[in-house]
């Protein structure tokens, strides 16, 4: 695999992190179909109370290792 095809994926992302919230990445498969998908779909929000409780467990566990 040629190291360079993930540097969009990880352009995109950075862009999306440093506040470009309508940051897009375009996904092109081998038949020439293409995608667009908003790159805060890999982001979470961590909104749920669960995503919080997951969280803190790991912090702990962090700590104390």
């Amino acid at each position: 695999m040629d190291p360079k095809a993930m540097e969009p994926f990880g352009m995109a992302l950075t862009a999306y992190y440093k506040g470009e919230a309508n940051a897009e990445l375009i996904i092109r498969r081998d038949d020439g179909l293409e995608s667009l998908v908003p790159v805060g779909y890999f982001f979470r929000d961590f909104s749920s109370p669960i995503d919080y409780t997951a969280i803190s467990y790991i912090a702990q566990a962090a700590f104390w290792t």
